[in-house]
């Protein structure tokens, strides 16, 4: 019996873990074009971060669906 619900739960836990999970990629670039690194990326109301490269991209998981990104960069304006 606890042979046959073991594979059940393990399942259910997969799925779970795998649900909605939503990833944005995207470049941060200068008005004239120019890619900006070191850029701290946050996903409001969540914990998930990413650093831009030096190409300005960025990639970042989050499990909502629509987010407002936040861009930070010390010493830029």
């Amino acid at each position: 019996m606890k042979m046959r619900i073991f594979p059940f739960i393990l399942m259910l836990c997969l799925s779970l873990t795998l649900q909605a999970q939503t990833t944005y990629t995207a470049r941060v670039q200068s008005t004239d074009g120019s890619p900006i690194e070191g850029v701290i990326v946050s996903v409001q109301g969540d914990k998930a971060t990413a650093i831009t490269d030096a190409n300005g991209e960025f990639s970042l998981k989050t499990e909502q669906k629509e987010a407002y990104i936040q861009l930070a960069t010390p010493g830029f304006y």
